[in-house]
């Protein structure tokens, strides 16, 4: 089984998320004083030499094929959400975000509480999800969960640690967070207090074998980590067969306030890799897995050890660039690894790493530690954001790149077209990004809402949200879930009413009217008219928008 990285794959995969490279975004001149100008672009009109209808159509596909994926390039830090639960549950360990289609919960972060209201750590109960920037309890019947992960049909598996590790548990929950009861509490011998979670979509080997669907755990005191497998819902409890594939990993302490082991753990889709984060010896391990044939590979295949790593508790995997990204307890970092297996050996070295949190650490005691979970995903550019737990405010944190513009060029002669059939010309402005270099455009929502008229749809912009009014004989596909964001940064999308995005804004002026405009950014927007069954193109200065057959 080859573990080689398709990289091409990865950049193929970044532009799918991407969309188109030039990002057109919509703008609506301000009808009051609900619109203030933000300062966030400037309509500076000094000349640019990268305009969007100069470019190549190779020259726009290889921006998208770069998007941000390095720490050291992501310049926004801040606070997503507080993470205490309305019951007082506190110091948030894991963190994990709700990627199944489907899903009312859909681009939800989640976060688990390790502690209860009294401050003992394993004694929390609560798993939460963020919802406009607050804490809503998704269950209250875990016990001291340290991590989790989705499964793809919407259950969320939870690696309950408790107080003492003994007393530790799998524990599945329905997709809406109710309870499968006993049946729902997996328990083995083979690992003594749970702690990493993850999971692993099925595959076939190089030999054709076909892997089932598998979520790992590790046990955080007796050094192991295992798969199980073979699950049937709701029966988890008699039909999750367990296999130990690791084992010998260094441990140290006996509970949940002194407990060091194998914690951190993702699992590398590309490569086919499971990596194991050990707190005790500040190593990440590597393990194969290719089903019930699988053998124990004790410590597994040491990756990295010491160096950047004090005490690595939280792992995923970059989805951008397949680096690893490690948060550190001993110094609340954020460590970002490349993994080479070119040789007989992986091996890998830094190429990035971020203070996440300012408060020193002590070495003897661990007080001022605040780094648990971290996971990873990609904002609507493909450019990487990731999440992650501080135990120290109690929050959960949001670090991610933030586009910087160059001086916005005005350009005059885009011409809009609704059904193939030309309506009007407009003005817009087009800007680069100072890191990406890719170019951004943008044109008044006035032109777009005309177009929309013309195809049968009404909409309405309010300052704060567009909302578009189909008729009866339009149907929306079921595939427009997209990650749901809230600030003074978005701008929700809404069809007949109910939120289906949000969408990044910015103000600058309309320098027809001169008043300020919301620019709403068009990649998003495009993603809910083509589940809209509406075709929205844009080729640098002509925007097209026309019906497809449902």
């Amino acid at each position: 089984m080859s573990r080689a990285r398709k990289w091409t794959s990865i950049a193929v995969a970044a532009a799918s998320v991407a969309g188109i490279s030039t990002q057109v975004a919509l703008a609506s001149t301000n009808s009051g004083s609900s619109m203030q100008n933000s300062g966030t672009a400037s309509t500076s009109q000094s000349s640019s030499t990268s305009t969007a209808s100069g470019m190549s159509a190779h020259s726009m596909a290889m921006m998208a094929l770069h998007p941000v994926g390095d720490i050291a390039n992501l310049n926004v830090n801040k606070v997503l959400s507080s993470t205490v639960s309305a019951n007082g549950d506190n110091n948030p360990y894991a963190v994990t975000v709700n990627m199944v289609k489907g899903s009312k919960f859909f681009g939800q972060v989640f976060v688990s509480d390790f502690s209860n209201k009294a401050g003992v750590n394993g004694a929390g109960s609560t798993i939460v999800r963020i919802v406009n920037g607050k804490p809503v309890p998704f269950t209250t019947t875990a016990m001291g969960p340290a991590a989790m992960a989705f499964s793809p049909l919407g259950p969320l598996w939870i690696a309950n640690f408790g107080k003492d590790g003994t007393d530790g548990n799998v524990q599945v929950t329905k997709p809406n967070g109710a309870s499968f009861g006993s049946a729902g509490t997996i328990v083995n011998s083979a690992v003594k207090g749970p702690w990493g979670q993850a999971f692993a979509a099925p595959y076939a080997t190089s030999s054709g074998v076909k892997v089932p669907p598998t979520f790992f755990v590790t046990g955080a005191e007796n050094g192991t980590v295992a798969a199980m497998y073979g699950f049937s819902p709701p029966h988890f409890d008699t039909t999750t067969k367990f296999l130990v594939i690791g084992s010998g990993l260094p441990t140290m302490g006996t509970n949940a306030n002194n407990i060091q082991g194998p914690q951190g753990m993702a699992w590398d889709a590309m490569s086919h890799t499971l990596y194991v984060a050990d707190t005790a010896d500040n190593a990440i391990y590597a393990y194969q897995w290719y089903g019930a044939n699988t053998p124990n590979q004790g410590k597994g295949q040491l990756v990295y050890q010491g160096g950047a790593l004090k005490q690595p508790a939280g792992l995923t995997v970059d989805p951008v660039n397949g680096n690893l990204l490690v948060v550190n307890q001993g110094n609340n970092h954020l460590v970002q690894l490349r993994v080479d297996w070119s040789g007989n050996k992986p091996s890998a070295h830094v190429v990035g790493q971020v203070v996440l949190d300012k408060t020193p650490v002590n070495p003897k005691t661990g007080a001022g530690s605040a780094l648990f979970g971290v996971t990873a995903t990609t904002d609507s550019a493909g450019n990487l954001v990731v999440y992650y737990t501080d135990d120290n405010t109690n929050t959960v944190n949001e670090l991610s790149y933030q586009p910087t513009y160059g001086a916005w060029q005005k350009k005059t002669g885009g011409f809009l077209y609704a059904g193939g059939l030309p309506i009007s010309g407009f003005p817009y402005w087009t800007a680069t990004d100072s890191l990406t270099h890719q170019m951004k455009s943008v044109v008044p929502l006035y032109y777009i809402q005309q177009a929309l008229k013309q195809l049968g749809i009404h909409s309405m912009w309010n300052g704060m949200a567009l909302n578009l009014t189909i008729p009866g004989n339009m149907t929306m596909a079921s595939s427009s879930n997209m990650p749901m964001s809230t600030g003074s940064s978005m701008a929700m999308v809404q069809v007949n009413g109910k939120t289906v995005a949000s969408v990044p804004k910015l103000v600058a002026t309309d320098w027809y009217s001169g008043k300020n405009t919301t620019y709403v950014a068009f990649n998003q927007l495009q993603q809910v008219m083509a589940d809209l069954h509406i075709n929205l193109q844009w080729n640098g200065s002509s925007l097209m928008l026309t019906l497809q057959k449902a």
